[in-house]
């Protein structure tokens, strides 16, 4: 009982940070934080309504979506990270699943549970529970976590957007055999997302 209600206060804190967080941002890209009930619990964060679901789930949905489409997502996303950046805001967790579509079929960053304010570097001893495809060699090597991680966490993304989701980055690896091409070979770990992506045609 002691280790439930330790967890819930845990989960609460984190909740209100998050909330905290994104109070500060205001950006078409960005999902917009409408208010919190603190008192509830689990704390509830409510956001803006974004009908079209997440990036993930549209990508993989709708195969026929145009190319000439794919590149608006990639720059609406594209525009929300600088936003983020210039405001010393570390995302930790950029992916497809963690944007959100809105009524206007418009990309808006979301989840900004790891996020991290008012750093240029983080270094975490563990990275339990991360999602290792996504992520760069210096946090993969140091657990090191900055802006220039989340650019690249972006360029997976792109893969994910222009492969229109249909695998997980690094297809046919393990989670091991993808850190190791990442820690072994930039090159290479391009090559490999860029062969899965095909031929593109606007």
């Amino acid at each position: 009982m002691l280790e439930l209600v330790k967890r819930n206060l845990i989960l609460k804190v984190k909740n209100l940070q998050e909330a905290k967080l994104m109070r500060r941002l205001s950006h078409p890209n960005i999902v917009n934080l409408l208010g919190v009930a603190p008192q509830e619990d689990p704390v509830m964060i409510i956001l803006e309504l974004c009908p079209n679901g997440s990036l993930h789930k549209k990508l993989r949905n709708s195969p026929e979506i145009p190319v000439k489409k794919l590149v608006s997502y990639a720059t609406d996303a594209a525009r929300g990270m600088v936003y983020l950046s210039l405001r010393k805001i570390i995302h930790r967790d950029i992916a497809a699943r963690n944007c959100l579509i809105s009524k206007t079929d418009e990309v808006k960053i979301s989840d900004f549970g790891l996020s991290v304010a008012d750093k240029n570097v983080i270094s975490v001893d563990k990275l339990r529970h991360m999602p290792v495809r996504w992520l760069a060699p210096e946090t993969l090597r140091k657990g090191e976590f900055s802006t220039k991680t989340d650019v690249w966490a972006f360029g997976v993304m792109l893969w994910e957007i222009f492969s229109r989701c249909k695998t997980e980055p690094f297809p046919g690896l393990s989670n091991a055999q993808a850190r190791l091409k990442v820690f072994r070979c930039h090159k290479f770990s391009y090559r490999l997302l860029a062969s899965n992506v095909g031929a593109l045609s606007f």
